[in-house]
This record gives structure tokens, C-alpha cells and sequence, in this order.
């Protein structure tokens, strides 16, 4: 969420290790890029767009390699998600902050009319 990822150039060839269905060696180019209104501090400082080169081994029957792109996004994204968690944390209470304003004229009248 917050964020787009791209694999580009992924390249896939069955590893034959013992057994035919060993797995398969993926490569490739991701690109990930964050909205800087959800990620404001990635944005901030310059690295908007990543860019990474993977490889690794998939399951066998997993020939596009979705699980070794998987773990290559989640380790793009995790840093950026914990450099911007105190952005997050500030737009959560604001609006709890604001939610309380809101409902508590609402639920002191309610207890006016219950009493």
C-alpha cells in the first residue's frame, strides 16, 4: 500500500541439483516506487524510486519466480515503512485526537438525556 513495484528483466532456469525439480534460479531488475504522501520521508530524502538487481532460488513450481520477487519487495519496502513510522504514528493520534473532539459533545449528550 503506498507504493508500486515493478520486476523488470526477470530471467528464470531450473537448477538440477539431484533432483529435476530442485527449484529455479530467478534474476531480475525491481523498481519500487512510493507515494510520497504515505511515504513523506522517503520522498524527503531523495529515494522516492529504488532500484535493485535480485536473484535467488523459488520453489519448483514456482517457474516466475513471484516468491523470490516477493521477498526482494518486502525487503525494499520494510526500511522505508520504519523510516517513515513516526509519520504515521502523528497522523494517528491527530486523528484520534480529532475523533475524541468530535464524539465527546455527542456522548455527554447522551449521557444528559440517559440521566
Amino acid at each position: 500500500m503506498g507504493y508500486v513495484a515493478k520486476a523488470d528483466e526477470v530471467s528464470s532456469a531450473l537448477m538440477v541439483e539431484g533432483h529435476p525439480c530442485f527449484g529455479y534460479n530467478v534474476t531480475g531488475k525491481l523498481t519500487c516506487s512510493f507515494n510520497p504522501l504515505l511515504y513523506p520521508f522517503t520522498y524527503i530524502s531523495g529515494h522516492e524510486t529504488n532500484s535493485i538487481h535480485f536473484a535467488g532460488i523459488s520453489d519448483p513450481n514456482d517457474y516466475a519466480g513471484d516468491s523470490v520477487k516477493e521477498r526482494r519487495e518486502l525487503s525494499m519496502v520494510s526500511p522505508e515503512f520504519l523510516k517513515n513510522l513516526p509519520y504515521y504514528l502523528a497522523i494517528s493520534f491527530i486523528v484520534a485526537v480529532g475523533l475524541t473532539k468530535l464524539t465527546g459533545p455527542l456522548s455527554r449528550k447522551l449521557e444528559s438525556e440517559e440521566a
